[in-house]
């Protein structure tokens, strides 16, 4: 099986250093931890734009908190439940404390 990855360019997710799908290849969507699924979603999409047909989708660490909107249910090696909030019910925010890093995606 191969096995290929992407990028993002100029915010956009591509196969990038030469990969390609064939049409109609099964794909095996695979993330390190999936958490909202916007990642996975941009695989697909990539996906999608080779004409592969995707075959499951899973990851190492499930930390979502709400149903996906993905095609297939994701399989996880972990799952995990992470707390989550919005600014004005944070606990760390209402203490004044700064946030040191905002994670792998900035909203």
């Amino acid at each position: 099986a191969k096995a290929l990855f992407t990028e993002r360019e100029n915010g956009i997710m591509r196969l990038r250093r030469g990969f390609k799908i064939l049409p109609f290849s099964r794909v095996l969507v695979l993330e390190d931890v999936i958490t909202t699924g916007k990642s996975t979603q941009e695989l697909i999409q990539v996906v999608k734009e080779y004409k592969g047909i995707i075959s499951g989708i899973g990851a190492l660490i499930d930390r979502s908190s709400e149903e996906l909107d993905l095609p297939l249910k994701p399989k996880s090696l972990l799952k995990i439940k992470v707390n989550t909030y919005q600014a004005e019910e944070c606990p760390f925010c209402k203490e004044n404390i700064p946030l040191i890093k905002p994670g792998s995606r900035i909203f």
